[in-house]
């Protein structure tokens, strides 16, 4: 992810700006050392620019996506160490097993033509009933792939998480903390997501803010999870595509 690439993550969220503007109004505008204030921070270009003609720069976004998305164009680390902190927070123990087995553990299923062990891309919900009724699978042992109805055993899976647990009420608090006005809004937001979706989610929260300290690394960390979250919802079509039509049926979301 470049920063300064159109593709870049989460770029439909952040107002483009031609290059140079900012650094022209910093140049007529202020001296060498004095403060540029972007009140309504929408890129990360004027902090760049104005830091690059040797100004100070103060950068003001209520959007918490946004400020991570800047941060991450701003002080995106370097590919190795952000590979080596993906591995670490992957290896890192939960439950006695490393953090990826753990989580993946959590879409085990079977394969309905040779009915070995698989992990699911994804479950398909039924809002009303409020359960899974459809999967899809890859299976690594006789390389079938497709979807099928979920057997038993899938159901089984998430009586083990609790709907309203710790994993709820983490993010609840995160999101809105007791006593914020948009508290009862965050709630019904959270209603959208499966229990699954927010174990596996606080799941890997915690670990980054456990394993890493506040740095541009642990930003990275977050922002990649944001942009998984943003790339599969259904409510956008991938970036560049059109929107699929009323009669298709949207990609899924849930897992």
């Amino acid at each position: 992810m470049e920063g300064g690439h159109r593709s870049w993550a989460l770029s439909r969220y952040l107002q483009p700006m031609p290059a140079g503007v900012a650094a022209a109004y910093a140049e007529a505008c202020t001296e060498p050392g004095e403060v540029v204030l972007d009140p309504f921070c929408q890129s990360e270009v004027v902090v760049r620019e104005a830091v690059e003609a040797g100004r100070k720069a103060i950068a003001v976004n209520f959007n918490r996506a946004i400020v991570l998305a800047i941060r991450g164009r701003l002080a995106w680390p370097d590919p190795r160490e952000l590979d080596a902190a993906v591995t670490r927070l992957g290896d890192s123990p939960k439950l006695g097993v490393p953090l990826r087995e753990h989580l993946e553990g959590l879409y085990q299923t079977s394969c309905p033509h040779c009915h070995r062990p698989t992990v699911a891309d994804h479950f398909v919900w039924d809002r009303e009933r409020r359960e899974p009724v459809e999967r899809s699978y890859r299976c690594q042992a006789c390389g079938s792939e497709g979807t099928a109805s979920v057997e038993p055993a899938d159901l089984e899976a998430l009586e083990r998480i609790e709907t309203r647990g710790f994993h709820y009420w983490y993010i609840l608090d995160r999101v809105a903390p007791p006593g914020d006005e948009g508290r009862d809004q965050a709630q019904r937001l959270l209603d959208l997501y499966t229990p699954r979706n927010l174990y596996a989610l606080a799941s890997l929260l915690i670990k980054i803010e456990t394993l890493f300290p506040p740095s541009a690394l642990r930003d990275a960390l977050k922002t990649i999870l944001l942009c998984c979250l943003d790339s599969c919802s259904s409510l956008y079509p991938p970036q560049g595509g059109e929107a699929p039509p009323r009669t298709s049926r949207p990609r899924p979301p849930q897992r």
